[in-house]
This record gives C-alpha cells, sequence and structure tokens, in this order.
C-alpha cells in the first residue's frame, strides 16, 4: 500500500500528501465501525516481509546466498581462463565479481560469430548441478531445467558485464569477453542499399540475424545498468529467474521443486537488500521488477536461436541444435 509503479519498472513511496489524505479517510472510517478499526490494527501488527527475521531463517537466508556466490565464481574463472587469455596464476585471484576485471576485450566480429561453444554448455552445466533442487527433479524437468539456464545466462550475464564495464562507454559486452559498440547505433541490415556493404548474400543474411538481437539485449543492458545490482543481488537474481520461469513448462513434482527453491530465493534477496539498503521495501521491489525486462529478453533469445538453428544461419555447434531444439 505504500508504493506506487512508476515508469521503467521502477516504484516509489507514495506521496506524503497521499499519505495524509488516506490516514484521514481512515480514521473517518475507522470512527464509524470499531471492530473494523480493531482489525486493521491487529493486521498492522503481523509482522511482514520486512521484520527483522529469526535467527535460523537469517541463516538460510546466508547460505543461499554464499551458494550462489560460489557458483558464479566458478564460472567467473572458467570464462576469465578462456576467454580472457589470462594467465592461471591470476585467475587463481579471488574477490573477481566478473571475468574481464582489466581484461582487454575483443571487438565482436559477426562474420566469426557461432554462438554458444561445448566449452559454454559444460560450465552452464556445472552451475544448474549446484542449484539446490536440481538434482531433485527427473529426467525430464533437469533437462528443461538445463536449457533455460543457457537461455538465461546468456541474457543476464551480458548485462551484468555491461554494467561492471560502465554504461558510460555505450559499449555491450557479451558473455565471450566480445563487446559491440552501441553510439551510434549499429546498423541491422536492412536498411536501404545495406546489402552493397556486404561481399555475399550469406554474410548479409547472417548480420541481420545477430544485429538485431545484439540491439535488443541493448535495451535489456541499459534499466539492469541504472539499477545498479550488487554482487549478491545478480546472482540471486539470475536464478529465480531460471526457476520462475521454468516453473511453467515442469511436471508438477517439477513444480513443487521450483515453488520451493524460488521462495528460498526470494527471502535470500529479501535479506540481501535489507542489509544493502535503507529502504528495503523499494530496493527489494526495484530488483523484482528486472524480472520484465529480463524474461522479455530471454523469450526474443530463444526464437532467435530457433531460428539460427532451423535455417541453419550460423554453423553452430551441435549442442546448441540439441538445447534450442525443445522450443
Amino acid at each position: 500500500k505504500n508504493y506506487i509503479r512508476i515508469s521503467k519498472g521502477l516504484i516509489r513511496k507514495r506521496s506524503v500528501l497521499g499519505d495524509n489524505v488516506k490516514e484521514n479517510s481512515e480514521e473517518i472510517q475507522n470512527d464509524d465501525d470499531p471492530q473494523e478499526s480493531d482489525a486493521e490494527m491487529e493486521n498492522e501488527s503481523t509482522p511482514g516481509p520486512s521484520s527483522e527475521p529469526s535467527e535460523n531463517v537469517s541463516a538460510e537466508n546466508q547460505e543461499t546466498v554464499t551458494k550462489f556466490l560460489k557458483l558464479e565464481a566458478s564460472m567467473c574463472d572458467r570464462r576469465r581462463l578462456l576467454y580472457a587469455e589470462t594467465p592461471i596464476s591470476i585467475v587463481l585471484e579471488s574477490g573477481k565479481e566478473w571475468p574481464y576485471e582489466n581484461a582487454p576485450l575483443k571487438m565482436f566480429d559477426y562474420k566469426l560469430s557461432q554462438g554458444m561453444s561445448k566449452h559454454d554448455f559444460v560450465m552452464i552445466m556445472d552451475y544448474a548441478r549446484g542449484m539446490p533442487g536440481f538434482d531433485e527433479m527427473n529426467y525430464a524437468d533437469s533437462v528443461f531445467c538445463y536449457r533455460l539456464v543457457c537461455a538465461v545466462d546468456f541474457v543476464i550475464n551480458s548485462a551484468y558485464y555491461t554494467y561492471k564495464r560502465g554504461i558510460e562507454h555505450n559499449e555491450l559486452v557479451l558473455s565471450d569477453g566480445t563487446f559491440i559498440p552501441m553510439v551510434p547505433t549499429p546498423l541491422t541490415g536492412y536498411e536501404e542499399n545495406a546489402n552493397l556493404l556486404f561481399q555475399s548474400q550469406d554474410d548479409l543474411m547472417k548480420f541481420r540475424t545477430l544485429m538485431p538481437l545484439i540491439l535488443h539485449q541493448w535495451e535489456t543492458c541499459v534499466p539492469f545498468a541504472q539499477l545498479a545490482p550488487s554482487h549478491e543481488e545478480f546472482c540471486l537474481l539470475k536464478a529465480i529467474c531460471v526457476w520462475h520461469v521454468s516453473y511453467y513448462r515442469l511436471s508438477e513434482d517439477g513444480r513443487r521443486i521450483a515453488i520451493a527453491q524460488r521462495n528460498r530465493l526470494i527471502r535470500a534477496l529479501h535479506h540481501v537488500c535489507h542489509l544493502d539498503s535503507d529502504d528495503v521495501g523499494e530496493r527489494f521491489g526495484n530488483v523484482m521488477m528486472a524480472l520484465n525486462y529480463i524474461m522479455e529478453q530471454i523469450r526474443h533469445v530463444n526464437c532467435s536461436f530457433v531460428m539460427i538453428s532451423i535455417f541453419g544461419i550460423l554453423k553452430v555447434d551441435s549442442l546448441m541444435l540439441d538445447v534450442t531444439s525443445f522450443w
């Protein structure tokens, strides 16, 4: 009741004037009906999500945060070693929140792009198996969940890396350590006489497939950078997205697992917001509302990958064909 939605997926407190008017009207109603007043007082005294958690709940939340920080750290180390060409001695340094910190990024080349590689699918498999609840699902549910983790990782990790790079650079950073300058806005390949810029029709079709996807990804990175998530918020939001989206395609048993894990992650996220923000309700609401544009981009990525796989636009890895086949 104390918050309203505004543009760009953010929320803020209601104005003081609006609260005073509401309080005055409630006082008039309460005077007319003493029983209703007592009921409202009882409801208001009930502890809400912002109440101080018990020691057991707090320990569970911290355990959840630590678990997903370790999972993301392992993926970060692998990407640093694989794509940043970082010496092993530096890779073993702890405390890195993204793989390309102090590492040179490479310019994205659409001609060389082949989608996700076998190495990506291996590290994502390790991440998925490390998620609490993943091993409890049946085979079909675990396969679907793994495929969804691939899409979520592609979207939200790129958004987080772009934020860590600095949105002021106007560069979209992809998971493989490549970047695309976004100022001026890249061509899509559909402009008039754009075909004159390409050596072959195949190059033009490949460019037309990749660049709209990249431009759409940039629309996700901008509000995510404005949100300025902490590393803990990013790790938990990523896992929440996996369980929230997969819930609707799982079996009945899988749904029970998904809802339990999602709720556990939401409690942990609220705990993190409670530690990092003076207004836990506003911060928690802003972080959770980021799911709107993240899930929209996941849907867009899946549609693009299916088209790429069906029409053979890229010479993608056979694993990528298998991952996109279920959509």
